[in-house]
């Protein structure tokens, strides 16, 4: 009985202790939690769209502004996250591999102008809480932000992560 506990207990110390690839060139190591890590923080993006687009519907400028903050530093930081580890890990990693590694320059290059046009956005409707900006652009451009979040999320967790995940 106590010998199996020790077993499980001896595993999982060897399991936390396990050295994961280091990318060539790079002190970044693969994080096998990173992906996981990652989709949450999509689903919180999902959220405080929705959020967002419920302040919306109720004409609350106030709350609009809120979730967008909240937005915008999540993706910041997930932005930031995505860049180094997966984006520089995987570029190091596939340098040798001509097809994958431009697979993900291409994923990265979108992703940089998305991310400056979504900045965009939130620069320029940073004060909707002022009640200084019609709600009626701001719908039809937030609905395309919300349009182009969803595919792009969907791309990463589709593709990009799985690359990742092989990878270790």
């Amino acid at each position: 009985m106590f010998g199996f506990t020790g077993v499980v207990k001896e595993k999982r110390q060897k399991e936390s202790k396990k050295e994961y690839a280091v990318a060539p060139g790079t002190n970044i190591r693969f994080n096998p939690k990173l992906t996981g890590q990652l989709t949450h923080e999509h689903q919180e993006l999902l959220n405080l769209y929705i959020k967002a687009n419920n302040a919306l519907k109720a004409f609350d400028a106030i709350g609009i502004a809120e979730a967008l903050q909240s937005m915008r530093d999540l993706l910041q930081n997930h932005l930031l996250t995505e860049n180094v580890r997966i984006y520089v890990y995987l570029e190091h990693m596939f340098a040798n591999d001509e097809v994958n590694c431009q697979l993900v320059r291409d994923f990265r290059r979108e992703m940089d102008q998305i991310s400056r046009t979504v900045m965009a956005f939130f620069n320029k409707y940073q004060d909707i809480g002022s009640g200084k900006y019609p709600l009626d652009q701001f719908a039809k451009e937030f609905q395309a932000l919300g349009v182009e979040l969803n595919r792009r999320i969907e791309q990463e967790e589709q593709t990009l992560y799985p690359l990742y995940l092989t990878h270790s």
